[in-house]
C-alpha cells in the first residue's frame, strides 16, 4: 500500500525529500516570520486596535480610518487639530510594559529616524509610547513567560502620503520600464542620503516605497526593521537574535551573517525591485536578465546584475552609482526602452566571454602580486651597494650595478600595477587597450608571467572577446574614459619610478665624486720616473732615531736611581754612543744621494694604510696576520688604494710594502700612478726591486721624483703581478723627502 505524506501545518501532500516532514512555504513562515520582517503578522496574534479604540489612546489626534496592517504593526490615517493637517498614525505592535529592552531601543531608533529630513523619505514628525490596558499582547511579543506590567504601544507620527505603495500600482496596471527608470533614482537618492546618515532600512521592498500623486517617491519604513528584529549591540537587552527583513528581497548576508548587515544590503533589495519593476517577476534560481523578458536597453542588465552581486565588495559600493548609471543610460538612449538589435544574444555573447577571461585575468593578478615582491628585494641590494661603496675611502665605486638593481626593482613595481589594473579591468571586460598592455608587460614583468602571458593573449585575440569588450565599452563610456586615465597615471607612474631610479644613482656619484671624476680625465700617457736610492737607508735612518729618543729617556730614569758607573747605565750610554754614530754615518750619505741642503730628518710620512682600508680590488683577501693575498693564474694588476689631493709638490715620493710570493712563476712589483690636474699621469715601476719564487717577508719600494709646480690631484698604488703564483701584501705607506730637482 502507498501511503501519501501530507504537511501536519496545512495539509498539502510532501514530496519524498520534504524538510523535517513540512512543506517548503510553512518551513519558510517557520523560519522567517511573516513576509514583512520578524514579527508575527496580525493573523498569527490579535487583530490591530479599531480606529475608535486607538482615538481613545491619542486625544491629541482625529483617527479617521485604518490604512493598512502587518507584521510591523498597524497604519492610521489621521488629522492634527491644531496644524489642521493629515498624518500617518503608525502604531508597533503591543508589548509588555515590563520590555524594558525594546523600550530603549525604541528610543534611541526613533530619534535617528527623525532626523532624516529628505524629500524622498516619510517623515517622521513625532514618537512616543501609550499605555493601553485593553489591548491584550500577542504570545509571540511575550519576551518572558513571567511578564508582567501594562500593555505598551509604541507609535510614530510620520508624513501622510496621498498614494499608492507600488505592490498596489503593479497590482492595479503593470508599471511601464520607463516609469522604472523614473522611479529607481529617487529610491536612489533616498538611500544615499539615509547610508550617509548611518541608517540602513534593511526591509526595501514594493510596500515600502509610496508614490504620491505626483509621482514623487516616498520610502517608509525605515529602520522599523532593525528597531522590531535585534542587532549585535542589543543581545545584551533582550537575548534574541533575529533575521531582518522579507526574505524574496533580503541580501545573502542578511540570511547567513545578520549582525554583519551593511548598507550594500539596501543596495541588493533595490536590485530585486529594479528587477520587479522591469519585468514584473522576482530574480529567483537561475534567472534571465531583463532585456531577455521585456524590450529594454541592454545596458540595463549590467546594473541590475552589478546590484544582484551575492558577494557585498562585488556589488555597487554606493546607491548614488546606480543613480548615476541608470541616468546616464535613459539620457544617451532618449528614454527609449527598447535595446539595440541582437541585445539578447550580445549579453550571451558578453557572458560566455567573461567566463573565458575569468582565468587568464586572475592569474595575471597573481603574476602581479609575485612581480611586485621582487621590488623591495631589488631595491635594497641596490641601496646596499651606493651606501657601502660611498662609505668607503678609494674604493671604484660600482654606480652602474647600483643604480641598476634600484632601477629593476623600481621596474617590477611598475609592471606589477599595470598588471594589477588590467587584470581587474579584464575581469570586468572593460579597457580592452589596457588589459592586452597588461598582459604584455606581463611577459618581462613577473617571473611567472611569460606562459601567462602567453594565455591571456591568445583570448584577448579571440574575436568573440574582442567583440565583447567593445559591447561593455559602448555600455558605459565612462569606463573607457577612466581606463585612458589610467593608462595616463600608470604612464606617469613608470616616469615618476625611471626618475627615481636616476636619483639613487646620482646620489652615488655625488657620494664619490670628489675621488672618482679626477680618474676619469686619465690617460694612458706618461712617463717613467727615475730610480731612487734604496728605501732601507731612509728607513734605517728612522728607526736609529726613534731608539735614540728612547735610550735617552731611559739613560734619564735609571740616572735618578743610580750613579754613572752602574752596570745598567753604563750599557745604556755604550747603546747610544753606537747608535749616534751609525746615524752620523748615514746623514752622511744624504748629500750625495740627494742634494746638499737635504737631511733625513725632512723625510714625511704622507701615508700608512691598515686593515681599516679596505683596497680597490675585490681580488684580495684579507689574511690573520693583516696581509693582502692573491692566488694569481695569469698576469694582473691589483688597485691598492688612491690618495686624493696629497698636497706635495718637488719632494720624492716613495711607495714602500712588504711583499712574500710563493711558487710566483715571473715576477712582482710595485707600481705608482700619479694623476695631474688637466688630465696628464705619469707613473713609476719598481722593476729594478722585484719578487719571484718562493720569498719571506721583504720590503719593496719605487719612487717618483715631484718638480716645484707639479702637484697631483691624486695618487694610485698598485701591485703588479706578471705570471702565476700565490702573493702576500702588507705594511703598505706612502713617504714624501723633499727634493730641489728642476
Amino acid at each position: 500500500m502507498n501511503t501519501v505524506r501530507v504537511c501536519p501545518s496545512c495539509g498539502k501532500p510532501l514530496s519524498a525529500d520534504a524538510p523535517q516532514g513540512v512543506c517548503p512555504e510553512c518551513l519558510l513562515k517557520a523560519g522567517m516570520g511573516t513576509a514583512s520582517g520578524s514579527e508575527p503578522s496580525a493573523e498569527a496574534g490579535s487583530a490591530p486596535p479599531a480606529p475608535g479604540e486607538i482615538a481613545k489612546l491619542f486625544p491629541q489626534l482625529e483617527i479617521l480610518a485604518l490604512l493598512g496592517k502587518g507584521g510591523m504593526g498597524a497604519v492610521y490615517k489621521a488629522r492634527q487639530p491644531g496644524l489642521d493637517r493629515l498624518v500617518a498614525l503608525k502604531v508597533l505592535p503591543p508589548r509588555s510594559g515590563s520590555d524594558a529592552g525594546f523600550a530603549e531601543r525604541f528610543m534611541r531608533e526613533a530619534r535617528t529616524l527623525a532626523r532624516l529630513n529628505h524629500p524622498n523619505i516619510v517623515a517622521v514628525y513625532d514618537f512616543g509610547r501609550v499605555e493601553a490596558p485593553n489591548i491584550a499582547v500577542p504570545m509571540g511579543e511575550q519576551t518572558k513567560p513571567a511578564a508582567t506590567g501594562p500593555v505598551v504601544l509604541h507609535y510614530f507620527i510620520m508624513e501622510y502620503v496621498d498614494g499608492l505603495n507600488l505592490r498596489q500600482v503593479q497590482q492595479a496596471d503593470k508599471l511601464a520600464p520607463r516609469q522604472a527608470l523614473e522611479i529607481i533614482p529617487q529610491i536612489c537618492e533616498a538611500l544615499q542620503f539615509a547610508h550617509d546618515e548611518g541608517i540602513v532600512h534593511r526591509d526595501i521592498k514594493p510596500e515600502n516605497v509610496l508614490l504620491d500623486k505626483r509621482g514623487r517617491v516616498k520610502i517608509a519604513d525605515f529602520g522599523l526593521a532593525k528597531l522590531l528584529g535585534q542587532e549585535p549591540q542589543d543581545l545584551r537587552l533582550t537575548g534574541v537574535k533575529d533575521v531582518m527583513g522579507t526574505p524574496h528581497y533580503m541580501a545573502p548576508e542578511q540570511l547567513e551573517h545578520p549582525q554583519e548587515v551593511d548598507h550594500r544590503a539596501d543596495i541588493y533589495s533595490l536590485g530585486v525591485v529594479f528587477y520587479e519593476l522591469l519585468t514584473g517577476e522576482l530574480p529567483l534560481g537561475k534567472f534571465a536578465p531583463p532585456s531577455k523578458k521585456v524590450q529594454v536597453d541592454v545596458r540595463l542588465d549590467e546594473v541590475v546584475l552589478h546590484a544582484l552581486e551575492k558577494e557585498p565588495g562585488r556589488r555597487y559600493q554606493h546607491a548614488s552609482q546606480v543613480k548615476t548609471d541608470v541616468e546616464t543610460i535613459t539620457h544617451s538612449s532618449g528614454g527609449a526602452t527598447a535595446g539595440p538589435v541582437g541585445a539578447t544574444d550580445a549579453y550571451g555573447d558578453v557572458e560566455e566571454a567573461r567566463q573565458q577571461v575569468k582565468g587568464p585575468a586572475i592569474a595575471l593578478l597573481v603574476a602581479g602580486i609575485v612581480g611586485a615582491l621582487f621590488t623591495p628585494a631589488f631595491a635594497l641590494v641596490g641601496l646596499y651597494l651606493l651606501l657601502r661603496d660611498a662609505s668607503e675611502s678609494g674604493s671604484a665605486m660600482p654606480v652602474l650595478p647600483a643604480a641598476l638593481m634600484i632601477t629593476i626593482g623600481f621596474a617590477f613595481l611598475a609592471a606589477s600595477v599595470v598588471m594589477i589594473v588590467a587584470a581587474r579591468r579584464m575581469k570586468r571586460l572593460e579597457s580592452y587597450g589596457l588589459a592586452l598592455t597588461g598582459s604584455l608587460v606581463a611577459a618581462f614583468g613577473s617571473p611567472i608571467g611569460l606562459p601567462i602571458a602567453v594565455w591571456a593573449i591568445v583570448v584577448l585575440t579571440q574575436r568573440q572577446v574582442k567583440k565583447a569588450f567593445e559591447h561593455k565599452a559602448s555600455a558605459d563610456a565612462r569606463v573607457a574614459k577612466s581606463s585612458h586615465q589610467l593608462v595616463r597615471w600608470a604612464l606617469a607612474g613608470a616616469a615618476m619610478i625611471v626618475l627615481m631610479a636616476v636619483l639613487s644613482a646620482a646620489l652615488g656619484l655625488l657620494a664619490r665624486a670628489s675621488a672618482r671624476h679626477r680618474l676619469a680625465l686619465q690617460t694612458p700617457a706618461g712617463v717613467e720616473a727615475p730610480p731612487s736610492f734604496p728605501a732601507d737607508v731612509l728607513r734605517r735612518y728612522k728607526a736609529i732615531a726613534l731608539d735614540l729618543r728612547n735610550l735617552k729617556l731611559r739613560r734619564l730614569e735609571l740616572g735618578r736611581q743610580y750613579t754613572d758607573a752602574h752596570p745598567m747605565l753604563v750599557q745604556v750610554q755604550h747603546q747610544i754612543t753606537t747608535l749616534e754614530k751609525e746615524k752620523a754615518d748615514l746623514e752622511d750619505l744624504f748629500p750625495a744621494l740627494l742634494n746638499p741642503a737635504l737631511t733625513a730628518s725632512e723625510a714625511a710620512l704622507l701615508r700608512i694604510f691598515t686593515t681599516a682600508d679596505r683596497p680597490i680590488s675585490r681580488d684580495l683577501t684579507l689574511t690573520d696576520d693583516g696581509a693582502l693575498a692573491a692566488n694569481c693564474t695569469s698576469n694582473q694588476t691589483f688597485q691598492l688604494y688612491e690618495v686624493a689631493n696629497p698636497g706635495v709638490d718637488q719632494c720624492r715620493l716613495i711607495y714602500f710594502a712588504k711583499i712574500k710570493t710563493e711558487n710566483l712563476v715571473g715576477r712582482a712589483y710595485l707600481e705608482m700612478w700619479v694623476v695631474f690636474n688637466g688630465g696628464g699621469q705619469a707613473f713609476s715601476r719598481g722593476l729594478d726591486n722585484t719578487a719571484s719564487g718562493s720569498n719571506d717577508w721583504a720590503t719593496y719600494q719605487t719612487p717618483f721624483f715631484l718638480k716645484a709646480g707639479e702637484r697631483p690631484d691624486a695618487i694610485r698604488l698598485n701591485l703588479v703581478v706578471e705570471g702565476k703564483g700565490q702573493i702576500w701584501i702588507k705594511d703598505i705607506q706612502l713617504e714624501d723627502v723633499p727634493w730641489n730637482g728642476k
